[in-house]
């Protein structure tokens, strides 16, 4: 029977020599011949910590598929790891001032929507009233309009008054003018 178990190797080797980010391990029960052979053999692919459970467990065989073994890879899934967190931090960070003013954003819009239609009220009210004081201006209005429509007819009749008199006194002064070359020219 198999038996695959995996682990973080650094958690697991309590801060001794980290061989990769992520070991899975492969354990096949078998005898001690096995074992003997596998420790003996194979002791430079595995790290202290399967030794150990090796050295501690007689009867299993250990085999092992290992993710990332160099230290570099490590490094960077580590370095990449921390720089996750703080970006996700940050981001958490930013948005948790941003969602608490949401509420804020739905209170202020209905407020926004109530004064509106205030206003659109006062506007109406305002429209009515300017009505009634241009209807009541038109009203009190209405005689002077009148009174001034007569006297701007009365001033469009003596102008005409004026410009046939100044016709006749024209045609007078013409006719003087004629009658005095006829005197002068008898003379």
């Amino acid at each position: 029977s198999k038996l695959e178990l995996g682990f973080d190797a650094a958690a697991a080797a309590g801060g001794g020599e980290v061989t990769s980010d992520r070991d899975i391990l492969r354990l096949d029960v078998g005898g001690a011949k096995d074992l003997d052979n596998n420790i003996n053999g194979d002791d430079g692919e595995h790290g202290k910590l399967v030794r150990d459970i090796l050295d501690a467990q007689s009867g299993i065989k250990l085999n092992t598929a290992r993710v990332g073994t160099h230290r570099t890879d490590s490094a960077h899934s580590m370095q990449r790891i921390d720089n996750m967190k703080d970006m996700i931090q940050k981001l958490c960070q930013t948005c948790l001032p941003l969602g608490k003013c949401i509420d804020l954003v739905f209170q202020d819009v209905d407020s926004i929507n109530n004064e509106l239609l205030s206003w659109k009220q006062k506007i109406k009210v305002n429209r009515a009233r300017v009505t009634q004081e241009e209807q009541k201006t038109q009203k009190a209005l209405q005689p002077l309009m009148e009174q001034l429509q007569q006297i701007q007819n009365d001033i469009a009749t003596q102008q005409q008054l004026i410009l046939q008199k100044k016709a006749v006194l024209l045609q007078n002064e013409s006719r003087t003018k004629d009658i005095i070359q006829k005197r002068l020219l008898n003379h």
